[in-house]
This record gives C-alpha cells, sequence and structure tokens, in this order.
C-alpha cells in the first residue's frame, strides 16, 4: 500500500519542481549573447536599447565560439519561453511581434514595421555589408594585432578575464607565417619542428577558410559593397530623404548604420558606448581601410550612416 503512493508522490513532486523552475524562469530577464565587435550584434542592440526593451548582455571572445563552440552572435536566450532566437533579423521579427501587446509599445516599435519594400533591401544588406562586409575588413586587418586583438575584446572588461588572456597567445596560432622563425628558435626537437609548424598553417588556413578572407575575395566584396551604396544613394533620392524610406526612421535604416559600421568607422556612439567603442576607430586603421573609408563616407548613405550615430544612436548612461 504504502509503494502504492510513491509513485503519485514523486509525479506531484516533480510537477512542483518544473512549476517552481518555470515560475523562476518567467522572472529571468532575457540573455542577449554579444561579442565586443559584431555589426550584427549592432542592428539587435541598438533595436532593443530604442525599445527600451529589457534584456541583460554577455559578452564574450568572438573568436572562441568561432573555433571551439561553431556558434556565431547575437542569440537572444528567452528563459521565460525556454528558447533562444539566434539570427538577427529573426530577434528583430520578434521584437516587432512582442510590441503589438498594447497600444504604447506597438508605437514605440513603429519603426520596426516590416513591409515587402523594406524586408527585401534589408536582406540584400544583410547580405552584402553583413556577411560580406567583414571579410573585406578582416583581410585587411588579419596582420594588426593591435586592431584584431581589439576587435576581439582584448580591452573589453565585460568578457571573462581569462578569455581576454588567452587572446594574446591564440592569436599568433592565427598566423602562420610568423610560426616557422618561433619554433627555429624554440628548444623543441628538430623532428618535432615541421609537424607543428605544418598543424599551426591548417589552423590558420582554417581560420581564414572559415572567415572566407583573400586578397582576391576582398577586391570583389568591396566591388558588391560600392554597388550597394549606390543603389542605396538611388534610394535615398527616390524617398526624398532624409530616412532611407522618406521622412520616418525605419528598422532598414538601423540596418545600414550597424552594418556598415565595417566599412564607415562612425565618428561617434558606435555600440552606443555598450561595447568598445574605439575598436572601429578610424585613426588606427591600416591605410588602405582609411582610403576606402573616406571614399564611402562621402556618399549619401555614407553621410546618411555618420548622421544616424550622430542623431539617433543614443548613447547608454
Amino acid at each position: 500500500m504504502t509503494c502504492a503512493w510513491v509513485i503519485p508522490l514523486m509525479a506531484l513532486a516533480g510537477m512542483a519542481m518544473r512549476f517552481a523552475l518555470l515560475f523562476k524562469a518567467k522572472k529571468r530577464t532575457p540573455i542577449l549573447h554579444t561579442i565586443t565587435f559584431s555589426h550584427f550584434v549592432e542592428r539587435v542592440r541598438w533595436t532593443m536599447q530604442r525599445l527600451n526593451f529589457e534584456y541583460k548582455e554577455q559578452p564574450d571572445v568572438g573568436v572562441f565560439g568561432l573555433l571551439m563552440q561553431a556558434r556565431t552572435v547575437p542569440r537572444l536566450e528567452l528563459p521565460a519561453a525556454q528558447t533562444v532566437i539566434g539570427d538577427s533579423s529573426a530577434i528583430m521579427d520578434y521584437l516587432w511581434a512582442q510590441a503589438q501587446a498594447s497600444p504604447e509599445t506597438a508605437e514605440r516599435a513603429a519603426f520596426l514595421r516590416p513591409t515587402p519594400e523594406i524586408l527585401e533591401l534589408e536582406k540584400e544588406m544583410c547580405e552584402v555589408l553583413g556577411n560580406q562586409s567583414r571579410r573585406w575588413l578582416y583581410q585587411h586587418i588579419f596582420d594588426h594585432p593591435q586592431i584584431l586583438l581589439g576587435l576581439w575584446g582584448i580591452k573589453d572588461k565585460r568578457i571573462p578575464t581569462w578569455q581576454r588572456m588567452l587572446l594574446p597567445y591564440i592569436y599568433p596560432l592565427l598566423r602562420s607565417a610568423a610560426w616557422p622563425v618561433v619554433l627555429s628558435r624554440s628548444s623543441l626537437d628538430v623532428t618535432c619542428r615541421p609537424c607543428l609548424t605544418r598543424w599551426v598553417a591548417n589552423l590558420s588556413e582554417s581560420v581564414r577558410s572559415m572567415l572566407n578572407i583573400s586578397p582576391r575575395s576582398a577586391e570583389r566584396v568591396m566591388e558588391r559593397v560600392e554597388a550597394m551604396f549606390a543603389k542605396l544613394d538611388e534610394q535615398l533620392e527616390k524617398s526624398g530623404g532624409p530616412f532611407l524610406f522618406g521622412k520616418e526612421l525605419t528598422r532598414a535604416d538601423i540596418t545600414l548604420a550597424s552594418l556598415a559600421a565595417t566599412v564607415i568607422c562612425p565618428d561617434v556612439n558606435y555600440t552606443g558606448n555598450v561595447a568598445i567603442a574605439d575598436c572601429l576607430q578610424f585613426d588606427i586603421m591600416p591605410d588602405v581601410v582609411q582610403r576606402q573609408v573616406l571614399k564611402l563616407r562621402a556618399t549619401k548613405a555614407g553621410a546618411l550612416v555618420q548622421r544616424l550615430y550622430r542623431d539617433e544612436r543614443i548613447p547608454t548612461a
């Protein structure tokens, strides 16, 4: 008879624990997983801050997620729903849908309205200015440790200390060209050096392959970026400005400003001063990057990006 009560009691206890966990989850704040430099993160962060959406940010060193977990950012963790949204466009759609819960929040989120024209332009910007432009930037800064490590978060005190401490040791592994010299001066057995050199070279090549960077690919990317800016200039002419779709700011403007940061290097308010804003500082970039940035800044779309950061990107207190 006693045993007959055990299973129902265990079931009730399990249900009680589950309800307790669900109740606790509902009280937890959404978590935005980020890295120091990510134009897709900036797109989501800017949107959430403009909506006054309550969230916590959890930054990590980006290269660790790429090498060890094959994870990309942004990822919005929703404890109450026990789910994770892992794409910037999907997160923006989620924020738009959530804002429809009341007239007040819907009005605040009016800039997120997803019209077919806006979504079509956004899709193209995400491909060219998002996925493509960072390849161009990485190609030109991969051999500049001060810039690259800055983008990866070496000065970002929000990132766990152990990750920042490892960064200077990881960077040489990704630059195989320097390793034959380093190994030749080491105390390793001569027979081990060729094997280790090949292993490091393969690792470096793997990272470059994941980032898809090479001089030729960077050249092709910039051709597409310049064509995209020309199209955006035409869109501004067509709409009459001052924004991409007329007199009101839309999600397309935030998408442009966020994703074009890699080729514009905004003068002020990058990340809303949440992360290390000077990681994209114009003055520290190689000459080849500076020349191209100045060329794109001279376009109407480039001027819009600068103005959006100056006038619409409200710094976080």
